[in-house]
């Protein structure tokens, strides 16, 4: 019976091994990535990391607690809503690099009441990806 069995699976493995061959690595790795650098009294300092091929465009969300107005981010935001907790930036056109964000508050934050959510779509796969980082 294996005599009969291996002759049979062996075009079989030869397409997978073919198609893994085939399957580019940067279709698996993350075309961006964010990380917080400091959370610091009423200034946090986060940045996102923009790999090679780069997405078309980038959503961000920062999201803090809804008793701390934002009052200056570098890049300026692109929409705010203190009353939400919510900041938002849209990044058309990006490239690859380092995008750094510098936000500061009327008060101060902690790392455990802020998140950001970095969204968009893989330049190679065409999936959607969103993710959510903490401090």
């Amino acid at each position: 019976m294996r005599k009969r069995l291996l002759p049979a699976l062996m075009p079989l493995i030869a397409v997978l091994i073919f198609t893994l061959q085939q399957t580019p690595a940067s279709a698996a790795a993350p075309a961006a990535s964010a990380r917080y650098q400091s959370v610091s009294g009423n200034t946090v300092v986060f940045v996102v990391d923009v790999g090679s091929p780069a997405p078309s465009s980038l959503i961000l969300q920062h999201i803090h607690p809804a008793q701390r107005k934002l009052v200056s981010s570098s890049p300026r935001a692109d929409k705010i809503y203190n009353a939400r907790g919510v900041c938002k930036w849209l990044i058309k056109n990006s490239r690859s690099g380092t995008y750094p964000f510098s936000l500061t508050f009327d008060g101060p934050v902690s790392g455990n009441d802020i998140s950001l959510i970095l969204r968009y779509r893989h330049p190679s796969t065409k999936t959607f990806k969103e993710i959510t980082v903490r401090p």
